[in-house]
């Protein structure tokens, strides 16, 4: 809620970026307020044009495909949103 009210946008509607572009793990944000100089943006993804937003959803497409792909490698198939059948029966 502390977002909400520095920047005045919801937080399930936030969008927030550095000048790499999307922040969207922990890591993400790390490395970016570890600048020298830290400069965030925030947007309402409710009002982004949508040029930005297209670009938005083709960066999480690929974010999306890395993760998939770190899944196979780790010979989980087809795991979203649920943990592998070998973590769930305790093996």
């Amino acid at each position: 809620a502390h977002d909400e009210r520095h920047f005045g946008v919801p937080l399930e509607k936030q969008a927030i970026y550095d000048e790499d572009g999307l922040l969207t793990t922990s890591a993400d944000y790390s490395r970016a307020l570890q600048r020298v100089h830290p400069k965030l943006f925030v947007y309402d993804v409710t009002e982004m044009n949508r040029e930005f937003r297209d670009r938005t959803i083709e960066e999480l497409e690929h974010i999306d495909q890395e993760v998939e792909q770190s899944f196979l490698h780790f010979g989980a198939h087809a795991t979203r949103g649920r943990f592998p059948a070998a973590a769930s029966n305790g093996a």
